[in-house]
């Protein structure tokens, strides 16, 4: 089936914010790759359950983000996973992360250093007041484990 953003390649680094954003664009044609967390992602065993039986492929809440995605599982605290990552972005448009800055940096995957690397990449972030943080320059230092993160689907690029 064809649509509207058929050619658009999306990377979503699996997180609780960008999940609405790339099914959107999933659903209008893109080629969406959600990059997993060995074990899956941490939806994959939100309820409710289809038949009521719990499961990595059984959550409803799974299906219904993930209709239309094509998921890789990737360890980024690896080398040769994020190796792997920098490999996809070569052939992608879009990639949409919800990781807490902390985790990206750590990971030595900064916005700013894939800007560099892939000029032509498109960066969302799920969570709108990282975005926003983002285009005025400043950085975000939320406590993310606090649970103080503002949630939102808004994707900005």
């Amino acid at each position: 089936m064809s649509g509207a953003l058929d050619g658009l390649r999306v990377l979503e680094i699996a997180g609780q914010y960008t999940a609405y954003p790339s099914k959107v664009l999933a659903d209008m044609g893109a080629d969406t790759i959600v990059i997993e967390p060995p074990g899956g992602a941490a939806t994959r065993v939100l309820g409710p359950f289809a038949d009521d039986r719990p499961g990595p492929e059984e959550s409803l809440h799974w299906r219904h983000y993930n209709t239309s995605k094509r998921s890789v599982v990737l360890d980024l605290t690896d080398e040769a996973d994020r190796a792997r990552l920098r490999r996809l972005l070569v052939d992608c448009d879009v990639l949409l992360e919800g990781l807490p800055e902390r985790d990206l940096t750590g990971l030595g995957l900064t916005p700013e250093g894939m800007a560099t690397a892939f000029p032509s990449l498109r960066l969302g972030f799920g969570d709108p007041v990282r975005a926003t943080r983002r285009a005025a320059g400043q950085p975000d230092h939320r406590s993310h484990s606090a649970g103080r993160r503002r949630p939102g689907a808004q994707l900005r690029v």
